[in-house]
């Protein structure tokens, strides 16, 4: 199994990912980005900001990059 390396992008810089997880597919690794940006976002939501410009680049062993996650597709915003 592939293993990909999460890389996240914010208004701060960035975080590299040195662990990486084994995963399927591009897919596979989608929403494993789309969960942990959901994670990263309630506890920035508990410290009463949130940026949904922030980013989850989604890399391959050799760090290219095959996707990105903005936080803000992450979640669906109901707004009445």
């Amino acid at each position: 199994m592939p293993r990909f390396y999460f890389t996240v992008r914010d208004q701060e810089g960035e975080a590299l990912d040195d662990e990486g997880a084994e995963l399927a597919d591009v897919e596979a690794a989608l929403i494993h980005a789309a969960t942990g940006a959901r994670c990263m976002m309630s506890d920035s939501i508990r410290h009463g900001t949130l940026d949904f410009a922030a980013s989850i680049g989604i890399e391959t062993e050799d760090r290219t990059e095959v996707a990105r996650l903005r936080f803000g597709e992450a979640v669906k915003i109901n707004d009445p």
